[in-house]
């Protein structure tokens, strides 16, 4: 009886942990898992969604490196023009807090905070400094 108590209050204590955002998710999967992912992002910096001819994807490994492209395609021609971004990433201070590092060609890009108001396998969205919900939804 008390083994399987024990087990019962390990259940739910893992499940209330789990969920530390203000949007959840309610995951047994860890926060780097889900974290580690190729992400479309949705909502840019600006609180906008890109336009229609620009996709910005971001890669993120269970490392702690990763890439953010940004890839445009030229309406008349067909050409698409790529940019790519070393990304370093790492915790913050709190569970909340994702802390992200880009660099292009060896120059850095300065470092941004953000909150992590979602973090689900299909879905994450970033407080930025400004207030600003980013969404990223999974590309796999």
């Amino acid at each position: 009886m008390r083994k399987k108590l024990l087990i019962a209050f390990a259940a739910v204590s893992v499940l209330f942990n789990a969920c530390t955002y203000e949007e959840g998710p309610m995951s047994l999967a860890s926060k780097k898992g889900r974290l580690a992912n190729t992400w479309n992002q949705t909502i840019l910096d600006g609180g906008f969604a890109p336009p229609a001819n620009m996709t910005v994807t971001l890669l993120l490994d269970k490392d702690g490196t990763g890439k953010q492209t940004v890839a445009t395609k030229n309406t008349q021609t067909g050409n698409i023009s790529e940019a790519v971004l070393d990304v370093k990433w790492k915790w913050g201070s709190s569970k909340e807090e994702l802390i992200l590092e880009r660099s292009w060609s060896g120059v850095s890009q300065g470092e941004k905070k953000y909150r992590i108001v979602r973090l689900a396998s299909d879905e994450m969205k970033l407080e930025n400094e400004s207030k600003i919900i980013e969404t990223f939804v999974s590309k796999e």
